[in-house]
């Protein structure tokens, strides 16, 4: 099943990337280990800015490695889940999707909606967690690097933003993106 939206006229589509690097041995002797600071809040490639009052939509998402899927699955065992998370710096604290998102295996066009609405001027920024074992094909691996790439709208017009958002008809949110029934 998939979820349609009508995008707005005007709204531009962008394509952004992410990259995150773990070298063999690095963090924890044994492991590829993305827990480190070179993996954490990481701006988007190429520079993705928010601009005030604009919406942006996640609409799908692809995720890859470096190295074979094969590999990249047979080097979770007995690792840690690899997990993504996004966010607004400046909104303190505030996930853009309530979760980590896990990266079991590579996807392409995952469909997802991920809502971001920018306040301020800002950026979005990924941290990648987890922890894969070397698998006998991988040994002579200096490194893994994966790269997450999203298709975002960024959607400029006002009212079709407070729709979305259910700032509309007194406060009361709408149903998602369908004009009413009653009169106005």
């Amino acid at each position: 099943m998939s979820l349609v939206i009508q995008i707005p006229p005007g709204s531009d589509f962008r394509q952004p990337v992410i990259q995150f690097t773990a070298v063999f041995n690095a963090v924890t002797p044994g492991f590829y280990d993305w827990n480190s600071a070179g993996n954490t809040d990481v701006l988007f490639n190429p520079e993705f800015e928010l601009k005030k009052n604009h919406l942006y939509l996640i609409d799908r998402y692809n995720f890859s490695a470096d190295i074979a899927e094969l590999d990249f699955t047979t080097a979770l065992n007995g690792g840690v889940m690899p997990t993504l998370q996004l966010r607004i710096p400046s909104q303190t604290n505030r996930q853009i999707y309530p979760n980590a998102i896990p990266q079991i295996n590579f996807v392409d066009g995952l469909e997802t909606l991920i809502a971001v609405f920018a306040d301020q001027l800002d950026s979005l920024r990924g941290t990648f967690r987890g922890r894969l074992t070397q698998p006998f094909a991988l040994i002579g691996t200096n490194s893994i690097t994966v790269f997450f790439q999203a298709n975002v709208y960024e959607i400029k017009n006002k009212a079709w933003i407070d729709n979305f958002l259910g700032k509309t008809r007194d406060g009361q949110a709408p149903a998602l993106l369908m004009p009413s029934r009653r009169g106005r």
